[in-house]
């Protein structure tokens, strides 16, 4: 199991509370301004207790997460820190959804970003990166290795390097 997987003990009356400050905060539409609790439900809870939130949101009030993404970003005027917190809440959501979107900026755009590319294959190819890989292929129909080498293919070395660890 990989370590966002293992049983960690959960307070299920605190899940509840932080959920039903959610569904407030998704019926006035994430105003962040009337809900001031949401922030610091994201940035004082663990993995673990967020996603049981996150998990329960999205069963019992048929939740919108994106919405919790878009409101952030309106609502909070530093770019680093609203960067932060979203890409905090799309972990807790899938955390290979997010290495695979970050991967897919990462060699679509206009000069391959090779230090990120790097960073998460390597970082993540004793965790999960066969998961990444097929998150990747569902979600953009290309296989991770074949992006990379087209993006990549410049610097051969790297470029050998890379797919070898994302091959195997």
């Amino acid at each position: 199991k990989q370590w966002y997987q293992r049983r960690v003990r959960v307070d299920e009356n605190l899940v509840t509370e932080h959920l039903n400050k959610l569904i407030s905060a998704e019926r006035s539409r994430w105003d962040l301004v009337s809900n001031p609790d949401v922030i610091p439900i994201l940035t004082t809870n663990n993995f673990t207790h967020l996603r049981a939130v996150f998990k329960e949101f999205q069963k019992r009030d048929k939740g919108n997460m994106e919405m919790i993404e878009s409101s952030i970003k309106k609502s909070l005027h530093d770019e680093f820190l609203s960067m932060c917190l979203v890409m905090w809440v799309k972990s807790i959501k899938n955390v290979t959804r997010l290495f695979s979107e970050l991967l897919y900026q990462s060699v679509t755009s206009l000069t391959a970003d090779s230090a990120r590319v790097i960073r998460i294959v390597v970082g993540r190819s004793e965790i999960d990166l066969n998961q990444i890989k097929s998150h990747y292929m569902m979600q953009y129909n290309k296989q991770l290795q074949q992006a990379v080498q087209q993006k990549c293919g410049n610097d051969h070395a790297y470029s050998t390097i890379i797919t070898m660890i994302i091959k195997n």
